[in-house]
Parts: structure tokens; C-alpha cells; sequence
């Protein structure tokens, strides 16, 4: 299940375990 957590930031359990990413990516938001 993903959830849009803000217009650009996704979380979904089988994307890098459920931490925020960049919508379409999986580049974690706390690298940014």
C-alpha cells in the first residue's frame, strides 16, 4: 500500500521497509 505523505514523498512497506522516498524512486528523503 503506498501513501502519499506530501505531493513528492511516498511511503510504501516494500520500498526501502517503509521509509519516506521521492515519488517514482527509491531514493530515501533523509539522504536529501
Amino acid at each position: 500500500m503506498v501513501v502519499e505523505i506530501a505531493p513528492r514523498i511516498t511511503v510504501d512497506k516494500d520500498v526501502r521497509f517503509g521509509k519516506p522516498v521521492i515519488k517514482g524512486t527509491r531514493v530515501p528523503v533523509d539522504l536529501i
